[in-house]
């Protein structure tokens, strides 16, 4: 198939972004064998489009895996590398990488040429959406303005629901300040301190804590059980109410639930002619608004005999939602009350891609990030008891946590389901998800011009100040605060709030996934001493050993890894803008007014409100560590000096090259010093065509991880480090 050429397409750039070799583009198009065989950086002139062997995908992230070689009648990786022998090499080790994360391709891998039976495979086209968000609702703008892949459905779904039996199997952990609604729609039956008593009792931390735990009974028996030190009784069987999300699992996933009869053993588990109207999110977790579930919901009438309606937007037979959820998109204002909560189960589709057990991910199923969540939950909960809640970020907490060991033969792990706090979200407010900027960004720009006319923003001004350097800022408060910083700070895990009548920011970002966040070692050590879920993450040798490595400790159960400093992960200090919270190109990049350039703008940004913030709050002026300076640039050009291997790997492997190949190019025709290198001049290299963007974006991307390697080191300065705790104050 031939695709056209851009106007500045060089022989170098079109075989890029279809991954196959010039010499192959000159096999494959002999009549322009001269003009690809000159100068590789040269302008093509006078050539409309090009023949590259096959239809062309979009490549980056895209696992490479025998499934996608099948889809696509390639059959064998051998053929797959000669139809892209640009990258084959890459190719091969993405294909022999023994974990999902592993075999999905890079991003610099743009495009995939691919054999089909004759029809054309979709391709994904990345643009904004034209369904009317004329509330500007963030749940619509979050499934609707994002790529097409990712986009999801708007409108309400449902949530089955089954229930199973409370017993010494379920690990339950509930936040000291459980709402009674979750008691009254989890725990048919049960109060609120009988659920926390439980979870006491249930919970590896907290039981840790207790001088003398009583056991529960055996499954199902007959006799009462005791749950607490405090005598609370519960006559068996009592049971616990799980949601289950069938619109967006099939029979291949593996969330618990999907088989009650084989996945809940001894039982007993059945399903219910019950639903909670249910709005999906971008992630796997949705909003749901809950209802009591008593105890009559239970009786054997009520029990639900089919197998769920997988792939249904309809409620359960014998099932129904309030009529005035029915066809309505969510609406947060109309619709949130005490009992709006964001609810988390496994899940094995996610707009229009499968990311379960079947598909190499594990989407399906919680386990791991659940237990984290609600370790940080715990911990968050104490801080903002200690301190109060912080003018710049408001965190959501995961108030309960259920999970029960999947009997299911090949699926032996802990599943169940979480509940998200959404109160902090307040109907006076509006809120924003920057994973729609590209898309959506524009138009809810428009609103706010249009009620603040006397605002001299730009688009690209607007989500710099109020997205960029407010997320950076945010970034620096979460640190400080908590001792956290997240692992990968996606912008789906984010929301800006602004004021619902004037679209003016208040300058809070909303973190929604707190499960992502890591603790970081030394700051830690200066706030979490004695906190029990803290001292039970960092030196409890029978925790979990798939729980993260934080420390220098090598006595953990089940914990094979190294633990030297280098292999622990997060990685010292990071800021994270160009790794994780800025906009890819299948998230958007190309939307952006200056695609790359806007992004490498909003990193400056990003960066100087994070490290202004740390010296502002600890009043040490040193940490405002200059953006990407002399001593970044000394470090990046000095094949000794050390960085993080694990940093290394999200670098090119040739990124030290192409840093001297810009710095050669600056200097001296732009400047003096590689310090005085700023996107304006990167902007005037680049209308020169001395440099393109993606270059440009590549060096950002690698400045930005020395950057943060200089500032963790000022930061873990003893003198800083003994600041931290007497500035954590209300």
């Amino acid at each position: 198939m031939t695709y056209k050429l851009d106007n500045d397409n060089t022989p170098n750039k079109f075989s890029a972004l279809y991954s196959v070799s010039i010499a192959r583009l000159i096999q494959l198009n002999p009549v322009h064998a001269l003009a690809l065989g000159g100068d590789p950086d040269g302008e093509l002139v006078g050539i409309d489009k090009l023949e590259v062997g096959g239809v062309a995908i979009l490549g980056f992230g895209k696992a490479i895996n025998q499934e996608l070689l099948d889809k696509y009648g390639v059959n064998t990786i051998a053929a797959f590398k000669d139809l892209n022998d640009r990258h084959a090499d890459v190719l091969q080790r993405c294909f022999d990488a023994p974990r999902a994360m592993g075999k999905r391709a890079p991003y610099d891998v743009k495009n995939l040429i691919v054999v089909h039976d004759g029809t054309p495979p979709v391709v994904v086209p990345l643009g904004p959406v034209s369904d009317p968000n004329p509330t500007f609702e963030w749940l619509f703008y979050e499934t609707r303005a994002n790529a097409t892949v990712y986009q999801k459905e708007p409108l309400v779904l449902a949530y089955g629901l089954y229930a199973a039996p409370l017993d010494h199997r379920a690990e339950v952990v509930a936040s000291r300040e459980l709402p009674k609604i979750l008691a009254d729609a989890f725990f048919p039956g049960m109060s609120v301190s009988e659920v926390q008593a439980f979870s006491d009792q249930s919970c590896r931390w907290r039981v840790l804590n207790a001088a003398a735990p009583i056991p529960l009974s055996p499954p199902n028996s007959p006799a009462s059980q005791l749950i607490s030190r405090t005598e609370a009784v519960i006559h068996s069987p009592q049971m616990v109410v799980f949601p289950y999300n069938y619109f967006a699992n099939d029979t291949l996933t593996h969330s618990i639930g999907t088989t009650v009869e084989t996945d809940i053993v001894p039982g007993p588990a059945y399903r219910l002619k019950k639903c909670w109207p249910l709005w999906e999110t971008a992630s796997r977790s949705s909003v749901s608004i809950l209802e009591p579930t008593a105890i009559a919901d239970l009786a054997p009438s009520k029990r639900l005999d089919t197998q769920w309606p997988f792939r249904s937007k309809l409620p359960v037979p014998g099932g129904a939602i309030p009529a005035k959820f029915v066809g309505e998109i969510f609406d947060f204002a109309g619709f949130k009350n005490d009992n709006c909560y964001s609810v988390k189960t496994g899940v094995r589709w996610l707009g229009n891609k499968p990311q379960g057990h079947k598909d190499s991910s594990d989407k399906d199923v919680l386990e791991s990030n659940a237990l984290l969540a609600s370790m940080r939950s715990d911990w968050a909960e104490y801080v903002e008891e200690q301190i109060g809640p912080s003018p710049f970020l408001i965190v959501l907490r995961e108030l309960l946590t259920v999970t029960y060991k999947n009997a299911t033969p090949g699926r032996d792990y802990r599943d169940g389901f979480q509940i998200r706090d959404l109160r902090p979200l307040t109907t006076d407010k509006s809120y924003f998800p920057p994973l729609s900027i590209p898309f959506g960004g524009q138009e809810f720009f428009t609103k706010f011009q249009s009620l603040n006319p006397q605002s001299i923003h730009t688009y690209e001004s607007f989500w710099g100040e109020h997205y960029a350097a407010a997320l950076g800022r945010a970034k620096a408060e979460f640190l400080l605060r908590y001792g956290l910083q997240l692992t990968t700070p996606n912008a789906q895990n984010m929301l800006i709030e602004f004021d619902r009548a004037t679209f003016i920011p208040t300058g809070r970002i909303v973190i929604r996934d707190i499960g992502d966040a890591k603790l970081h070692s030394e700051v830690i050590a200066r706030l979490g001493t004695g906190q029990p879920v803290i001292e039970y993450e960092l030196r409890n040798p029978a925790r979990p050993g798939y729980l993260p490595a934080q420390t220098n400790n090598a006595d953990r159960a089940l914990d094979d890894k190294p633990h030297d400093r280098l292999s622990m992960y997060p990685l010292d200090t990071r800021t994270h803008w160009h790794q994780y919270s800025s906009f890819g190109e299948q998230y958007g990049r190309l939307q952006l007014p200056d695609k790359t350039m806007t992004t490498v703008r909003w990193g400056r940004a990003h960066f100087t409100a994070y490290v202004d913030h740390l010296a502002t709050v600890l009043e040490e002026p040193d940490l405002r560590v200059p953006v990407f300076g002399q001593e970044a640039w000394d470090n990046l050009l000095a094949p000794s000096h050390p960085i993080n291997p694990k940093v290394e790997t999200y670098l090119l492997k040739d990124y030290r090259a192409r840093a001297l190949q810009l710095r050669d190019n600056a200097i001296p025709s732009y400047v003096a010093t590689v310090a005085e290198i700023t996107p304006a001049i990167l902007d005037r290299m680049i209308q020169d065509k001395v440099i393109d963007d993606n270059a440009a974006g590549i060096v950002e991307r690698t400045l930005e991880a020395f950057t943060d390697e200089i500032l963790h080191a000022k930061l873990c300065a003893t003198t800083v480090l003994d600041k931290i705790k007497t500035k954590w104050v209300r």
